[in-house]
């Protein structure tokens, strides 16, 4: 039975592995036009940099999932094994391939040149969404792994964060992603990865694989940048 089992959750795990390498080779994909332009085409930097920005936050999005994912409790679990489709773990790896569908809409969101070469206009809105929907997957990924799993305090102790980032996914999108400018796209594509640079910095605290306090730190850095860009696109 326990071959069965750790057959089931291989399976899973390969599964998930060859969408997360499919998401990376998108992303490769997606750069390719755009180095193009900028290095044989002799377009200038800032006319691909909106969109570089954008696939450099999406790698960094779905490197650190892929990180994340590989080494989480749930992943580990043989519980999550799934061997039938009318089970829990097969709901949790339905929230896994969504998750991973969400990475797709955020690459695809990048600027690309069009068959004349002629970039889109600059645009973080779109980005900042897919990023706060990706947010709330995972927040509802934390409800099926470990509410009921864990005692209250537990679940709230290591839960909190991931609803803190998704808070400040929304006030990006709101408030700093509106920008239209090349400068004000890059902007809040840095804002977005210090928020994906945040919540990661906690997980590795919770699973001891990162020094205590970064997190913290990190969150702390982050706020105030989000905060302070706010208040500026605002006034």
């Amino acid at each position: 039975m326990s071959g069965t089992n750790t057959q089931a959750r291989e399976l899973r795990f390969i599964f998930v592995q060859m969408l997360f390498a499919l998401a990376i080779a998108e992303i490769a994909r997606k750069a390719y036009p755009l180095l193009a332009i900028w290095l044989l085409n002799g377009a200038g930097f800032t006319v691909v940099l909106p969109g570089l920005s954008h696939l450099f936050l999406a790698l960094i999005v779905v490197g650190s999932s892929w990180v994340g994912w590989a080494n989480s409790r749930a992943s580990a679990k043989q519980r999550w094994s799934v061997d039938r489709t009318l089970s829990g773990p097969f709901v949790v790896l339905l929230a896994d391939v969504i998750l991973v569908v969400l990475y797709f809409l955020l690459i695809s969101q990048a600027e690309n040149p069009d068959s004349a070469g002629n970039m889109a206009r600059p645009n973080a809105l779109d980005e900042a969404l897919v990023l706060t929907i990706i947010f709330c997957g995972y927040v509802v990924w934390d409800a099926l792994t470990k509410l009921g799993r864990l005692p209250c305090h537990r679940f709230l102790t290591r839960t909190w964060i991931t609803w803190v980032c998704t808070l400040l996914c929304l006030v990006t999108y709101t408030y700093i992603a509106c920008a239209r400018s090349i400068a004000g796209v890059v902007v809040a594509d840095v804002v977005l990865l210090g928020i994906v640079i945040t919540f990661r910095a906690f997980k590795d605290e919770q699973s001891g694989i990162c020094v205590p306090r970064v997190g913290l730190a990190c969150l702390m850095v982050t706020v105030v940048v989000v905060i302070f860009f706010a208040v500026f696109y605002s006034m």
